[in-house]
């Protein structure tokens, strides 16, 4: 068992969790519930479902990426709003969520477990977003986009969207988890052959087509968005004394 308060602090620190301030999220503490915590459950979403699965476990504390404050919302607490919340209020359930903290993170960030799990070398960050770099770049050996996708596929359980004109090999490598298609052009004068990100959106694709030398891997908002959330709940059973689960709920998108 641990403080709630002990705990939150923790990761305050740990996740430099007031290092990017224009991030819409409110990062940090959302819902206050118990004093103490002893189970602590991690999901991509703050959602119903979460909510729901975390109070079946007996959980005190709910882990995400995306919360449910952001900028100046929740000024109606109605309808599907009021029932979310009403699950966490009614089991003193703590919600905490990390946002661009978590993309960014050096360590414990998704972009940067996803960099490491394709053995991208000589890594550093780009694509600045709300202030931040929160990007990661990096060499890999010579390859095609096709057999980078399939390793991507395979380390991250996916099934990738791949958008590339005409033929080269890739050496350089970019990560940005989620919606990170608007760093293309930059992955363009940074000569980076390859964005791997979670999703590309329709006027992305006329982006990508007209620079023509940077191929795009979209393998999927949520399942780029899974990494980091699991590397937090093992940070956090070693450091206390508390039963820590990852509840799979895929968007599919």
């Amino acid at each position: 068992m641990a403080q709630l308060n002990e705990l939150v602090e923790f990761l305050d620190g740990a996740l430099a969790i007031s290092s990017i301030p224009a991030d819409r999220s409110n990062n940090g503490l959302q819902i206050q519930g118990g004093d103490t915590v002893t189970t602590v459950i991690g999901a991509v979403d703050g959602c119903l479902q979460t909510y729901k699965a975390a109070a079946e476990r007996g959980a005190d504390l709910i882990f995400v990426h995306h919360g449910e404050s952001w900028g100046d919302s929740l000024k109606r607490l109605t309808g599907h709003t009021a029932e979310r919340l009403r699950v966490l209020f009614k089991h003193d359930i703590s919600l905490y969520a990390a946002h661009l903290p978590l993309d960014a993170h050096r360590e414990l960030g998704h972009n940067a477990i996803i960099a490491n799990t394709l053995g991208l070398r000589q890594q550093s960050t780009f694509a600045e977003y709300a202030g931040a770099e929160i990007g990661i770049r990096g060499e890999v050996d010579a390859t095609t986009v096709a057999d980078l996708a399939a390793l991507v596929d395979e380390r991250l359980s996916t099934q990738s969207v791949v958008y590339s004109f005409g033929s080269r090999e890739i050496r350089h490598v970019g990560v940005i988890s989620g919606a990170g298609a608007g760093a293309i052009p930059e992955c363009h004068r940074l000569g980076i052959d390859c964005l791997i990100t979670g999703e590309s959106g329709h006027t992305d694709y006329h982006v990508i087509r007209e620079l023509g030398d940077v191929a795009v891997i979209a393998a999927g908002h949520y399942r780029t968005e899974v990494p980091g959330v699991i590397a937090v709940l093992d940070l956090l059973k070693k450091q206390f004394d508390v039963t820590c689960e990852f509840v799979d709920f895929p968007t599919g998108l």
